[in-house]
């Protein structure tokens, strides 16, 4: 286990705040840095998930019976364990949730619930056209590129487009775009975040959230973001101060 983090939900009673809820996320290595000797080289192992998943329940467990025990924490104060699998280092995508699981009283665990997270970074490295490697972010990629090509041919002076895609049960469920620029006068940025807004409802996926940030290599530029039923982009121009 690499983190712990901890949420703390209260509720009113008689007029004063008390302890409603706890909310913990354990953050599991998904692979072991290890030494041979003092100074000498890393070495990296990879932890299988079947390792990671039997050692997770463990430490759960352990973890909400020392949470019982301290001061302020009631016996029947819910707490919720939700599990994390780290990124490995060299990876651009984040990690993600793969189950949780509850303690409704006492110090023991329900049952664990498994959580199919995944998150995907876009442009999509190698080939798909082996149906048992294939990602799926396939098609989002084959549109996600159309849209990198369209915006580098009008503007050739990006740094780079990359994007990270979050899905659930295969279902893309949010979509973060970011942009470099090389653009310095605020007429180009305004243009720019402009178009962006105009033809990303002609290739990014529609019902989801999609946020792109719009940066050059000092200060963020330009939002262009929309929620999940809005059908048009809206563009928050930030400057280059």
């Amino acid at each position: 286990m690499q983190t712990i983090e901890e949420q703390d939900y209260m509720k009113q009673k008689d007029g004063k705040l008390e302890l409603g809820g706890i909310v913990l996320g354990l953050g599991m290595n998904t692979e072991d840095t290890y030494q041979k000797e003092q100074y000498g080289a890393n070495f990296v192992q990879k932890i299988s998930a079947e390792d990671r998943v039997a050692q997770g329940k463990e430490m759960a467990q352990e973890v909400v019976q020392r949470y019982r025990k301290m001061n302020g924490i009631s016996n029947d104060v819910p707490i919720v364990v939700a599990m994390y699998a780290q990124a490995p280092d060299d990876s651009l995508a984040g990690g993600n949730f793969y189950s949780w699981n509850k303690s409704a009283s006492g110090d023991k665990l329900g049952n664990w619930n498994k959580l199919n997270y995944k998150t995907v970074t876009l442009p999509i490295q190698g080939s798909q056209d082996d149906p048992n490697q294939k990602s799926p972010a396939a098609d989002l990629n084959k549109s996600f590129t159309n849209f990198t090509n369209n915006v580098q041919n009008f503007f050739p002076n990006l740094s780079s487009v990359t994007g990270q895609a979050t899905y659930k049960d295969s279902q893309v469920k949010e979509l973060n775009v970011t942009i470099s620029t090389q653009f310095y006068s605020a007429t180009e940025i305004t243009n720019f975040a402009n178009y962006v807004a105009q033809v990303a409802p002609n290739y990014l996926p529609k019902g989801v959230p999609v946020k792109i940030s719009i940066s050059s290599s000092s200060n963020m530029q330009a939002y262009v973001t929309k929620q999940a039923n809005d059908d048009k982009y809206t563009t928050t121009i930030l400057g280059n101060n």
